[in-house]
């Protein structure tokens, strides 16, 4: 059974945090990657157009944004 699309809602303190992640030079790939999965899936709001734009998979792209979503349950709108 498919979850719903866990929808993000960012603060502006997250995505000017999250924005840094992703332009720091000796950031964690991994961990740029989280970031852009995040920053692109509050902009498209679709986990294919996200995992196509960053070459990732769509199971990945929902895995983290329920992730995020269970960190940061308050940012949740469903």
């Amino acid at each position: 059974m498919r979850r719903k699309r866990a929808k993000i809602i960012l603060s502006d303190q997250k995505r000017l945090r999250l924005q840094a992640i992703t332009r720091k030079n000796s950031a964690i790939q991994s961990l740029v990657l989280r970031a852009e999965i995040i920053l692109l899936a509050e902009e498209l709001q679709d986990n294919k157009a996200v995992a196509i734009e960053l070459n990732v998979s769509a199971q990945l792209v929902g895995k983290w944004c329920h992730r995020w979503n269970d960190l940061f349950p308050l940012a949740k709108c469903t």
